[in-house]
């Protein structure tokens, strides 16, 4: 692995989209991005030559994983692909040991049953030395609001509104959206039993009503691209929103309390994981080790509401 003093070295497979979000911020943070890959030759050098000309670095582009994998030799993997395509390029990631950032969810594919989801998801535990952190990082806000809720009451009503501006439809809107509203329900409650799981959608909208533990649990999600974009949560009825300002490198965000009107300054979430992810493969030995398991569980329970299981 690379050590604390030089620059980590990282492909990105799909650069485009989210992934240029991915190479964008790891590339101000001092990582070397090696490597992109693409689904076709032609996809991945206009992503390699936009990403030079936005942000003045080109990475050497590949629609080959193991062409990328053995020619550019990357100390670890952003894996940003649509999410059918995750499991084996996780398996590749975790045959060379290298760890991995990878966007929700984990891993998944249309019409999946949950015995063929819980057969993978064994598989991946073969892999003992396995490092990932999933992009679950809208969580990062319960950090800065620990002052604002009173932890020694037991969390009984957690309610949780995401309205993005992204282009899925019905219950597809879930297997994007839940796990961040999963990963919120993890870091407060840990890993509990979901029961009283009621459901409705629409071409736009998901919403889902369970009980998690002893917690009551409203998911409010919404994917439009001409809709309005909205995060907000509410613990115990306490509720915070996010407000966003400015864009790429000028970009800021706060969280709005609405019980004393108080708007707090918050680091960029996305930021914040990122560079928890390169602090990890610099430090290995003593990084995190939970991770895995959370991102399981999120999967887990994501399989439970969507295949009701």
């Amino acid at each position: 692995m690379a050590s604390s003093d030089s620059n980590l070295r990282i492909a990105i497979l799909g650069a485009s989209g989210i992934g240029e979000v991915h190479a964008r911020i790891m590339h101000s943070l001092g990582v070397e991005v090696a490597g992109i890959l693409g689904s076709t030759n032609s996809s991945a050098e206009l992503t390699a030559e936009q990403l030079k000309s936005k942000y003045g670095f080109r990475p050497a582009p590949y629609s080959d994983l193991e062409a990328l994998l053995v020619n550019e030799k990357p100390e670890a993997i952003s894996i940003c692909t649509p999410p059918e395509h995750h499991f084996l390029q996780l398996k590749s990631a975790f045959e060379r040991n290298l760890p991995v950032f990878c966007e929700k969810p984990l891993l998944w594919k249309e019409n999946i049953t949950s015995t063929k989801l819980l057969s993978q998801l064994d598989e991946l535990k073969n892999y003992p030395e396995a490092s990932i952190l999933v992009n679950t990082s809208n969580s990062t806000f319960l950090d800065s609001i620990k002052d604002k809720i009173n932890q020694t009451t037991p969390c009984k009503s957690f309610y949780f509104k995401f309205h993005t501006q992204g282009s899925y439809q019905k219950r597809e809107i879930a297997v994007d959206l839940l796990p961040h509203g999963l990963s919120f329900l993890i870091k407060l409650l840990g890993p509990c039993e979901i029961s009283s799981l009621n459901e409705e959608y629409n071409i736009h909208n998901y919403k889902c009503q369970f009980t998690y533990g002893i917690c009551k649990v409203i998911f409010d999600f919404q994917e439009n691209p001409i809709g309005e974009k909205v995060l907000s949560f509410a613990i115990n009825g306490h509720s915070f929103s996010r407000i966003q300002q400015g864009q790429g490198p000028s970009y800021s965000v706060f969280l709005k309390d609405h019980l004393d009107g108080e708007k707090i300054k918050v680091e960029d979430p996305f930021q914040v994981y990122i560079s928890k992810f390169i602090d990890n493969c610099k430090n290995l030995k003593t990084q995190d080790k939970d991770e895995f398991d959370n991102a399981v569980l999120n999967l887990k329970l994501m399989a439970e509401i969507i295949l009701k299981k």
